[in-house]
């Protein structure tokens, strides 16, 4: 079965549930992932999501997680992060990737380690750069992270509104918000984007507690989560 991009499933008008798959860190755990896949493919979501982790630390698994995502008919959207990437690696990542199927990338910056100086940062220090050269690479569709209140490193709202701009002029194809608890929050941030000139598809990242919210500004939470 050929894999679909999300862009195009997002077009159909119906309301459509996702899933995120973590890849282990230890090789050992590996085969117990694989056949989470295979239980989760069974409840039929548009798309499962397979993370990435800090600077790549778990390339590996994340891909294999990835093919079997579209090993089970459904399209992956395999994460990649650019802190402390070259281009060589990342160009053989989405060449493995673009083997097994997957037309889905979510390009991110990824989390800075608070030790880690400018020039360790990568090829890339900005997620519209990588978004950009997975275009290059290949016909995919790509994801961006979007922020209704604002990512914290970007000072201010107005300032947070240009930074995706660069993002839509990389070429992403959707994006993909923050968790947030008030829809007047959403409301508020699709006019932001509208005014800019910024008509691409949304989509929400839900969290199931604090621990896995994200980044999220202080205080926004209920007061029961």
């Amino acid at each position: 079965m050929t894999s679909e991009k999300i862009i195009d499933i997002l077009k159909n008008g119906k309301i459509h549930l996702s899933c995120e798959l973590f890849p282990p860190k230890q090789g050992a755990e590996l085969q117990n992932s694989l056949e989470i896949v295979n239980k989760i493919a069974a409840s039929k979501p548009s798309y499962m999501s397979v993370t990435y982790g800090a600077g790549g630390s778990t390339v590996g698994y994340s891909a294999a997680l990835a093919k079997k995502v579209e090993d089970n008919g459904m399209p992956a959207l395999a994460h990649l992060t650019c802190v402390k990437a070259d281009e060589a690696k990342l160009a053989e990542v989405l060449g493995q990737l673009q083997g097994f199927g997957v037309k889905n990338i979510l390009a991110l910056r990824g989390d800075i380690p608070a030790d880690m100086h400018g020039e360790e940062i990568g090829s890339f220090a900005h997620a519209s750069e990588l978004m950009r050269f997975v275009k290059q690479q290949g016909d995919f569709c790509v994801g961006g992270a979007a922020y209704p209140e604002g990512h914290p490193e970007s000072g201010s709202l107005e300032q947070d509104i240009e930074n995706t701009k660069y993002k839509v002029d990389a070429g992403v194809d959707f994006l993909v918000t923050q968790m947030f608890f008030d829809n007047t929050i959403l409301y508020n941030y699709m006019f932001r984007l509208l005014r800019a000139g910024i008509n691409v598809r949304l989509g929400q990242n839900p969290t199931l507690n604090r621990k896995t919210s994200g980044i999220l500004p202080s205080g926004k939470f209920p007061l029961v989560f």
